[in-house]
């Protein structure tokens, strides 16, 4: 290869190799639960050939797409809004064919990275339920979405930035009972309507796989290497008195996340900071189970019973360093309680003092970018309960919070308690906190399956 060539081929990935890339990370998701590629030495020709076709390829898997390479469909496929028309869920969003821009369906929420890899962290749709998107053509003023300001209050004026726009997310199959979600002024740029790894056979509209264009066929290695045995089956390792919690993935496919530290233990320590998107992993509290040349594992033992378990490798193609490849743990009432949480969930006992599933009662914080950091939130019996005291939440409740209360005589006790206060519930009605001083009311929400709008 010439010294001309070499610098003008150096200089084409330099101008090129930053946005692509990201495309690639973005096709991986926020965190790579893939198996590692096979790697082998190749000449520079071919290392340089190489990573011109990924790159290329990472481009095309990002673009929405509308036909195949080889036929053009007779009738609209998804991200075009005309595919879903007179869909329910479609009017569940307050959107039309007119206004959606895109409107399509992930076959696992969790998966939203994937398909919108711009957007914002948003731990309340890391879940493996399905999930219907429409991103709106123009800005949406609230009311239009079912969120009318509460009473005496307007919301603040806003504008979109180029390539920004409001996008509804609904969890669940059931368009009635599916928990809706609005995200304002969401970066759209990478939306992919269907990506690697998910399944299209889910969309209800016309074959989804007539969007998914095939790609150039890659020669295989030569030379696998394999992962040790105890990557494997790691929901089989964790020692759950519960379900397992439906947090991370096995070890699977191909590592593709930026990597997260020299060792794997900083990585470990990175992954488990601030910017932690799942909902809940012990923030701390893990030990070292496994270690390999190119792989650890880490685990979270409570009374030496193994409650979460990560595992980490430095085998991925996005340089040096280790990057996370498998999570899954219990429910997070099952942890350390001196250990807290990478998303703060108040933990509930019984009667006897155990600590309760969050599967069947919990309270959290309400997210501070809709304004809702005052809100206390409450799950249990299938009811969504507020403590509210500045009223953020009132267009949701027929009835207020109340800080100075009386139990009604139909009241209920559920035998739960947290923070020194029992739990006490009207069928059909609100909750009542009992403080053995005083009693708060928390009211009932109209919607229990309401998202952050």
């Amino acid at each position: 290869m010439s010294d001309d060539f070499e610098d003008l081929l150096k200089r084409w990935l330099r101008d090129h190799g930053a946005t692509d890339r990201s495309a690639i990370e973005a096709v991986a998701g926020h965190v790579a639960v893939l198996p590692p590629r096979r790697r082998r030495q190749l000449g520079p020709l071919a290392v340089a050939a190489a990573v011109i076709v990924a790159i290329g390829l990472a481009a095309f898997a990002l673009v929405p797409r509308q036909s195949s390479v080889t036929s053009q469909p007779s009738s609209p496929v998804p991200p075009d809004p005309a595919a879903f028309a007179g869909d329910a869920r479609l009017a569940r969003c307050g959107a039309s064919v007119d206004t959606a821009l895109d409107v399509f369906e992930m076959g696992r929420a969790r998966d939203y990275r994937l398909h919108l890899p711009a957007m914002g962290l948003s731990p309340e749709l890391d879940v493996d339920t399905p999930g219907f998107v429409v991103v709106f053509r123009d800005m949406q003023p609230f009311a239009v979405l079912g969120a009318p300001p509460p009473a005496g209050q307007t919301w603040p004026p806003r504008s979109l930035a180029p390539g920004h726009h409001d996008v509804c997310i609904l969890v669940g199959a059931d368009p009635a009972t599916a928990e809706l979600n609005i995200y304002d002024d969401v970066d759209i740029t990478g939306l992919a309507a269907f990506v690697a790894g998910t399944d299209p056979s889910t969309s209800s509209g016309p074959d989804a796989t007539a969007s998914v264009a095939a790609s150039p066929s890659i020669e295989p290695s030569l030379t696998p290497e394999p992962a040790p045995a105890w990557v494997d089956r790691l929901a089989g390792q964790l020692e759950c008195t519960g379900e397992v919690a439906n947090i991370g993935d096995e070890v699977s496919g191909t590592a593709g996340t930026d990597p997260l530290g020299p060792t794997a233990a900083a990585a470990l320590t990175s992954f488990l900071g601030p910017t932690n998107a799942y909902a809940s992993l012990p923030a701390g509290g893990f030990t070292q189970i496994h270690v390999d040349i190119h792989w650890a594992s880490f685990g979270h033992l409570v009374g030496g019973r193994l409650k979460a378990v990560i595992v980490l490798t430095d085998i991925s193609d996005f340089g040096p360093g280790w990057v996370v490849r498998g999570i899954r743990a219990c429910d997070a009432s099952e942890f350390d309680p001196a250990v807290p949480l990478t998303f703060p969930v108040t933990i509930w006992t019984d009667s006897s003092g155990a600590r309760v599933s969050t599967d069947l009662i919990r309270s959290m914080a309400g997210p501070a970018h809709c304004g809702w950091d005052t809100v206390t939130f409450l799950q249990f019996g299938g009811d969504l309960y507020f403590r509210d005291p500045k009223g953020a939440m009132n267009a949701w409740t027929t009835t207020s919070f109340e800080p100075r209360a009386l139990i009604p005589r139909n009241a209920e006790a559920s035998g739960y308690r947290s923070g020194g206060a029992a739990l006490w519930t009207v069928p059909g009605g609100d909750a009542y906190l009992d403080f053995s001083g005083h009693v708060e009311r928390w009211p009932r929400s109209t919607d229990s399956t309401i998202g952050c709008m």
